[in-house]
């Protein structure tokens, strides 16, 4: 519902729901690897050795690269 508006119900067949026991062992195991690729793509931004290509605070994430066409749509490419 919004603003006493209410659209179409849908079924939801399978689902990991928020707060559920799998549910953040599941997120650690695919952001891990996220991080993983993105370290080893070599598009992200680096400090001396040390990877900063990327900071996530629970669900959200920023993506920075030193470039815009080259390094940061590689970068969303791979998160995609």
């Amino acid at each position: 519902m919004w603003n006493n508006f209410v659209g179409a119900h849908f079924v939801i067949l399978c689902d990991v729901r928020q707060g559920g026991v799998l549910s953040l062992l599941l997120f650690s195991v695919y952001v891990d690897d996220l991080i993983r690729l993105l370290k080893h793509s070599d598009y992200g931004t680096y400090i001396g050795s040390q990877f900063v290509g990327t900071t996530l605070y629970a669900d959200d994430i920023t993506l920075q690269s030193g470039s815009c066409r080259d390094g940061l749509q590689n970068i969303l490419d791979i998160c995609a």
